[in-house]
């Protein structure tokens, strides 16, 4: 009885790796379908839910393998890879610019119109009165369209004077 096992250890051990693992993976797939034939469905809710799972687990499983074919096939061309990095392009480029294909051609520097910005005199002396200085003024900006569109929300711009290295008249 001791020959035996030593007999079939020394057959597995000439037996090459890859049919080791064939005669693996066919003794799996018997055990599975030995398993699946065991499974009867039985008439309390458990055992519908779980067959239920069961089902759904598996169809998304085949959707996967199927969306992983169409993907390797997709990969495989080079003119189809090509395509595909063109379309990431162009749709990277939509997020980067905020959908607005307009921005990308202008340039760098924006210029907005400000009317009616308070003008304020700062650092004048007790003794000198300042006159002629309008309350409000209209000002030109000029940089980033990102800069100047919050300078715009914000709604807070004032002009100020320092005045204080002013001597009279």
């Amino acid at each position: 009885m001791n020959d035996e096992p030593e007999k079939k250890e020394e057959e597995s051990s000439n037996e090459p790796l890859s049919e080791m693992f064939l005669n693996f993976m066919k003794k799996q797939k018997e055990k599975k379908a030995d398993e699946s034939k065991e499974i009867l469905p039985e008439k309390n809710t458990t055992s519908k839910v779980r067959l239920h799972n069961e089902k759904f687990w598996r169809s998304l499983q085949m959707m996967s393998n199927v969306v992983n074919e169409r993907i390797e096939k997709l990969l495989m061309s080079d003119r189809q890879v090509r395509w595909l990095s063109l379309l990431l392009t162009i749709i990277i480029f939509f997020v980067v610019n905020g959908g607005d294909i307009s921005s990308a051609f202008r340039s760098n520097k924006s210029v907005s119109y400000f009317n009616d910005i308070p003008l304020v005199v700062e650092n004048l002396p007790d003794e000198y009165e300042v006159s002629g200085v309008p309350d409000k003024v209209n000002i030109i900006a000029i940089g980033s369209s990102f800069e100047l569109t919050n300078l715009k929300l914000l709604n807070n711009i004032q002009v100020y004077v320092d005045v204080s290295n002013l001597s009279e008249g």
